[in-house]
């Protein structure tokens, strides 16, 4: 895709466990260096806190590649948070099998950026 384009990414989530807040998913493109070249931030249409163990639940979170992304694959991550206060953000955490936890996001795929 060209620097500068859009896409609208489609999540498909089932919850295991009910889960303990109101969480707020987001979507990003990151740089080695941690730099975001495109980021959505969207609380779902049904609340977290309501959400069935079992059920699946659709969210879509619509991304636009800054223009001033240089051409290279870029990580495309997700994941949670909840604000417990203003200007906070506690992201949910990955759990191994063997109950460690590690990073705070997924990454689901590369994003290769074409020049504009």
């Amino acid at each position: 895709m060209a620097a500068g384009e859009g896409l609208e990414l489609r999540t498909i989530w089932r919850p295991s466990a009910p889960l303990p807040a109101d969480f707020t998913l987001f979507a990003q493109v990151v740089g080695p260096d941690t730099t975001r070249y495109a980021a959505a931030d969207v609380a779902p249409p049904t609340p977290t806190s309501g959400w069935q163990p079992g059920e699946v639940y659709e969210v879509r979170l619509p991304l636009t590649i800054d223009p001033a992304t240089p051409p290279d694959a870029y990580p495309l991550i997700v994941g949670l948070y909840t604000s417990p206060a203003e200007g906070q953000f506690d992201r949910l955490q990955l759990v191994t099998p063997d109950g460690r936890l590690t990073e705070d996001f997924l990454t689901l795929t590369l994003i290769r950026v074409d020049g504009p």
